[in-house]
């Protein structure tokens, strides 16, 4: 996970543990959001990850060659 959302994570949970009491509808709302986050957070990181791919794969290839 990255860091930023670890922190965010973090952040969330001390709040909640905080309160005396919250609505389940509330807590499902920024558990929702939370996991949206994370799921665009992964989606942006996948073309980098291909793209690192890709680059050793073409490193590897230029070596045997």
């Amino acid at each position: 996970m990255p860091y930023f959302l670890q922190e965010h994570k973090n952040i969330l949970e001390a709040w909640v543990n905080s309160l005396p009491e919250i609505s389940l509808t509330y807590l499902t709302v920024l558990v929702s959001n939370f996991v949206k986050a994370k799921a665009q957070v992964e989606a942006l990181c996948l073309p980098l990850q291909d793209i690192a791919l890709a680059s050793e794969l073409h490193s590897f290839q230029a070596i045997l060659a």
